[in-house]
């Protein structure tokens, strides 16, 4: 099994952040909206100013994905309705959710699994061979990934290792970290965001500590 790889804070993969402030901006809202940008602020530990700066280019950037063509945010589509389906709601109203029910949580991921068997591609596989070849193979712990297998263990723990660990700069990282772009501290910031969101919905910290104690 690939192990898990040991990195700065803030390291591996960049996410596009919010850019540096060049000009101001100042709009009325709603008593309702700025309530709601009120909570989202103190869920972010920002300032308002700021959480509305991030969540404003958020909803640029997403409204431009929406525009595009895009195979990844389909099948993010089809898994939330598979997700939703999944869910066993009672009649007294009591609900059942993939990450809170075993019973559900094996439901789900069958249902995914049965979604990629119809979704698999047909053709004959040719990655392979250039995959392998030493000006282009892919390497994780200096070990040059050839198999399917190797490959989803390298995007996981790439991917696993930021969800885990990453948190926005603090001031004193800021400093230390000075040599870094404009464009990079942003996109670490806009991860470490990210990361804890994650953490926070999917309740990867609780687990974590739940099977440290199993």
């Amino acid at each position: 099994m690939a192990r898990k790889r040991k990195r700065r804070p803030g390291g591996g993969r960049k996410t596009i952040g919010p850019s540096a402030k060049s000009a101001n901006f100042n709009s009325r809202i709603t008593p309702r909206l700025k309530e709601a940008l009120q909570a989202e602020a103190k869920a972010m530990g920002l300032k308002v100013a700021r959480a509305a700066e991030i969540l404003l280019e958020r909803s640029i950037a997403s409204r431009r994905e929406q525009s595009r063509t895009n195979p990844t945010q389909a099948l993010l589509y089809v898994i939330g309705g598979l997700a939703e389906k999944c869910a066993v709601k009672l009649p007294n109203g009591k609900r059942f959710d993939w990450n809170t029910e075993p019973f559900v949580f094996e439901a789900f991921t069958h249902a995914i699994s049965m979604l990629f068997n119809e979704v698999r591609p047909q053709a004959n596989s040719t990655i392979k061979a250039e995959m392998s070849a030493p000006d282009v193979a892919h390497y994780y712990a200096q070990k040059p990934i050839i198999t399917s297998i190797e490959h989803g263990q390298w995007a996981f723990w790439d991917i696993w290792d930021d969800i885990l660990g990453v948190q926005p700069p603090s001031k004193e990282q800021e400093a230390a970290f000075a040599d870094l772009s404009a464009t990079d501290m942003n996109a670490w910031k806009q991860l470490g965001y990210d990361a804890f969101k994650v953490r926070r919905d999917l309740g990867i910290g609780d687990k974590q500590k739940d099977k440290g104690n199993d």
